[in-house]
């Protein structure tokens, strides 16, 4: 088998050398005699060089496409594919031990509160915040057709965010047994990244510098009063400013199961992975591959691409970040996270 698939191989790169070399040659010969005055192609002689070009071009084409498809005893292996396979593997492991605890089950609509439908693709996304959410959205405003702009990035970014309940999947007019057809039927896309990296987003973009006033006034301050030690109340600021990293762990390690803001509400807890089976778990370092993938999966328009993005360096800072918390603390914090850790096979830092 394997030496019928070396032969093929060949076959494949000798047919593109015997095209080629076929239509240079037309090419090369048709120009010197056209220069000369010797020659001039008939309209039927141009359809044929066109053609043999245009088969050029697809071999071509057909070529490139294998860049990421490997052979192995025989058999085409498409490499994107097989990783998909195994991160959905690892998250059927993980689940094994929590499929009866119905705290990974959705037991309301509400459960299901961040899924957002494209019924003309057949398609549902679980958005979680900081995780490229806002890009997201502009894209499934546009798959939906609630905009008619084709470019994602001309979406100011508020707006996905204030219209996002015309996408979500509880808000269309559904029934419970047409509801678990689409979560049966429809290709499931969910976006994650590290945990910690998520967390430090998050609270790098509400809290830190000018942050956002709502989560340091209703937020922060209270943070500040229960857990900043050897302070009067009248010392802490109104305006929410100063909190630090270890306050804002301190809420988070004590907060109670159900009260977690979407921002760092855990995957587990957001998306129900352990009850919906997702056909594509994308990864915000793979994330330029796998929404190609995925919006080739669910015929997108060919135009509609994944917005060019600059990856957010907090992988490269998140170890001053966690340097300030206790171990404790540490170690309470990955308590929070660690079906995310897991699941999705991000590792915990080490002290």
């Amino acid at each position: 088998m394997k030496m019928l698939t070396s032969k093929y191989s060949k076959c494949i790169w000798t047919a593109g050398l015997i095209v080629i070399a076929y239509t240079i040659c037309q090419e090369t010969t048709s120009q010197v005699l056209h220069a000369k005055g010797y020659f001039t192609p008939t309209e039927q002689q141009k359809n044929k060089m066109d053609a043999i070009l245009n088969q050029q071009r697809k071999l071509n084409n057909d070529l490139n496409s294998m860049k990421n498809v490997t052979i192995h005893d025989g058999v085409f292996e498409d490499s994107w594919l097989e990783e998909q396979k195994r991160r959905a593997a690892a998250v059927r492991r993980e689940c094994k031990g929590w499929k009866r605890n119905p705290q990974y089950s959705p037991t309301h609509l509400k459960n299901l509160t961040y899924l957002l439908v494209d019924d003309h693709h057949k398609a549902i996304y679980c958005y979680i915040a900081k995780v490229a959410c806002t890009n997201w959205k502009r894209l499934w405003m546009i798959l939906t057709g609630l905009t008619s702009v084709k470019d994602p990035m001309l979406i100011p970014e508020n707006v996905p965010h204030m219209i996002h309940d015309k996408m979500m999947l509880i808000k269309q007019p559904i029934t419970i047994s047409t509801l678990r057809k689409k979560l049966l039927t429809y290709t499931k896309l969910i976006v994650v990244r590290n945990p910690y990296e998520r967390l430090i987003s998050a609270f790098r973009n509400k809290f830190e510098g000018t942050g956002k006033d709502h989560y340091k006034k209703n937020y922060a301050y209270h943070i500040m009063k229960t857990y900043r030690k050897n302070l009067s109340y009248s010392e802490i600021p109104l305006s929410g400013d100063g909190l630090t990293f270890p306050e804002f762990v301190a809420y988070i390690i004590n907060l109670p199961s159900g009260y977690f803001d979407e921002h760092w509400k855990s995957y587990a807890d957001s998306c129900y992975p352990c009850a919906i089976q997702y056909d594509v778990i994308a990864k915000y370092e793979t994330m330029a591959e796998d929404s190609k993938r995925f919006l080739k999966l669910i015929n997108a328009p060919s135009d509609l691409h994944f917005p060019r993005y600059t990856p957010s360096n907090t992988s490269k800072i998140i170890d001053a970040y966690m340097a300030t918390l206790s171990t404790h603390q540490r170690k309470i914090l990955y308590s929070v996270y660690e079906k995310d850790f897991k699941m999705f096979e991000y590792r915990e830092l080490k002290n």
